[in-house]
């Protein structure tokens, strides 16, 4: 027996959307990273660093392509 198989593709809308939470996840929640030279370095990009969590600026991640 054949199965079906159903396909939605995303509007521009919802994949804007979706790029806009990922931003806002990186801002407001950020990111823990065990690689000191790697949050030394955020750090010194000027991303907000608690403890090992990095939090990302939206601006800085549209410019870096991240």
């Amino acid at each position: 027996m054949a199965s079906q198989v159903s396909l939605r593709v995303l509007t521009e809308d919802h994949i804007m959307d979706v790029h806009n939470s990922s931003l806002r996840l990186l801002q407001e929640v950020g990111i823990e990273i065990e690689y000191q030279p790697a949050i030394d370095i955020l750090r010194n990009a000027g991303q907000k660093v608690e403890g090992n969590r990095v939090f990302f600026d939206p601006d800085f991640v549209e410019k870096k392509g991240l």
